[in-house]
């Protein structure tokens, strides 16, 4: 009964989501080759330069006195208009989680009851959809969410992945039920067919 259940009211979201801190992204203007890139600038410095396919070079100047995290992005890395190139965050910025939903599982993620993050230490912490956590994708491509730990996370977890479980509201007469499942261990197979 338990595997059962877990199979209704559970799933796992296809791809991870990354933990970062919170902020906001610098993002390629145009799909080209990154022609010079400097985490480090200061406040009206060129940040990143791209060669676009135009054969332009468009330049983006970092707009504040941010911490700066890199998001894999280097010299000579091809990149499509809107990739993210840096995240941009206050000093004081908590932890958030940030991924891709495929379009299939956005409606299960929007209606969730619960999320769980699991990192690979086997750390496990519970997260909310934040409010404004489904962005916008063309049709049939993957949509960017952002999660909020129920917990302050520590920055060691900063650019680790998490597998993200989702569970759905469950009905009042199958309570019973989900507390005995939530003690059984979760099926790894439960996103097989």
């Amino acid at each position: 009964g338990a595997k059962v259940f877990q199979r209704a009211y559970t799933a796992r979201l296809a791809t991870p989501a990354l933990a970062a801190f919170d902020g906001r992204t610098l993002a390629a203007t145009a799909t080209g080759q990154i022609d010079y890139l400097n985490p480090e600038a200061d406040p009206g410095e060129v940040a990143f330069a791209i060669r676009a396919n135009t054969g332009q070079t468009l330049s983006v100047a970092m707009p504040c006195d941010c911490r700066v995290q890199t998001t894999g992005v280097l010299e000579g890395s091809t990149v499509f208009a809107g990739d993210p190139i840096l995240r941009l965050s206050a000093p004081d910025a908590g932890i958030i989680l940030t991924g891709t939903a495929l379009p299939e599982e956005m409606l299960d993620l929007a209606a969730a009851d619960r999320l769980s993050l699991r990192f690979a230490d086997g750390r496990s912490v519970a997260a909310s959809l934040a409010p404004d956590g489904l962005g916008q994708a063309a049709p049939g491509e993957p949509v960017p969410f952002r999660l909020i730990p129920a917990e302050p996370l520590p920055a060691e977890l900063v650019g680790q992945l998490a597998q993200v479980t989702l569970f759905r509201p469950v009905p009042a007469i199958l309570q019973p039920l989900a507390a005995v499942a939530q003690f059984s261990p979760p099926d790894t197979k439960a996103d097989a067919p």
